[in-house]
């Protein structure tokens, strides 16, 4: 019988479903379904925004709100550079591995970290903030157009007047190769676990989102096995959707970058970096 539990999408991803049959994982949803205690091995290497965003930071002075900032890719840079930075994640074990971090930098470093467990729809800052960070596709796993409005109209009030929006997304292409099981595997030379990672995605072109059913093995070398499932939307946005989404919610874009060397966007790029202003 087809699993009917709301984000479980049982039409495809063999694999998938019958890991979820078996019953020892845990189900993840929304937000890409990341496992905090993975993310670094998956995602904490990518560095190529941090030049710009530093940069951004330096020139708006901050304080700096980190949306969906995980366990401190964009934060820890931001931290050591001396700016005040609110760290908002919706999960709370992402901002535990983030304190941690943190606490290992000098504690005038650390004081000017403030940690918001938080939905980026209606989050909250204890002051507004100059510059909000949504980094690398995080928007986008807002899964709705609604969702996605709501998120800026809420970002808009954590801003001062005149503060800055980094939104950084992925431009929506064609990809034959977008149905293909994706299997990817990574040993922590540190402790010796082996992590296995599994997705498919399935997109509706009509509906312009994608479904992504996965899965994330940690094989330790001593101990139990953990296994979870992820299951998340992708609300894509393209160009003139998000330069109109972004004009609705009260900012003005200033520019529409295609890469992270400054480039502008055209009709090659596979990155937008929209940076806009709010507008008083």
């Amino acid at each position: 019988m087809a699993d009917q539990r709301p984000g479980i999408e049982p039409e495809f991803f063999d694999v998938f479903h019958d890991l979820l049959r078996w019953g020892g994982c845990e189900v993840r949803r929304g937000y890409g379904g990341w496992v905090p205690e993975v993310y670094d091995l998956m995602e904490g290497d990518f560095e190529d925004d941090i030049p710009l965003v530093l940069e951004l930071a330096e020139e708006t002075g901050g304080p700096v709100l980190d949306l969906g900032c995980g366990t401190g890719r964009l934060t820890i840079p931001l931290l050591r550079e001396g700016l005040e930075v609110f760290a908002l994640d919706s999960d709370a074990r992402m901002l535990e591995i983030l304190d941690e971090k943190a606490s290992l930098l000098p504690p005038c470093d650390h004081k000017r970290l403030t940690l918001l467990q938080q939905d980026m729809r209606d989050c909250r800052t204890p002051r507004p903030a100059a510059l909000a960070v949504c980094s690398t596709n995080t928007f986008l796993y807002l899964g709705s157009l609604d969702d996605q409005r709501k998120a800026l109209r809420s970002i808009y009030n954590c801003l001062m007047p005149g503060g800055v929006l980094w939104l950084d997304v992925f431009v929506p292409k064609p990809n034959p190769s977008a149905d293909e099981p994706y299997l990817t595997s990574h040993l922590d030379p540190a402790t010796g676990t082996l992590l296995l990672y599994g997705a498919q995605t399935r997109e509706d072109h009509f509906t312009e989102r994608s479904l992504v059913n996965a899965f994330t093995m940690l094989l330790p070398r001593q101990g139990s096995p953990q296994v979870f499932l992820q299951s998340w939307t992708y609300a894509w946005l393209h160009p003139n959707e998000l330069r109109l989404l972004l004009e609705d919610s009260g900012f003005r874009l200033r520019t529409l970058l295609g890469d992270y060397d400054g480039g502008e966007a055209d009709e090659a790029s596979v990155q937008m970096i929209a940076i806009a202003e709010r507008r008083s």
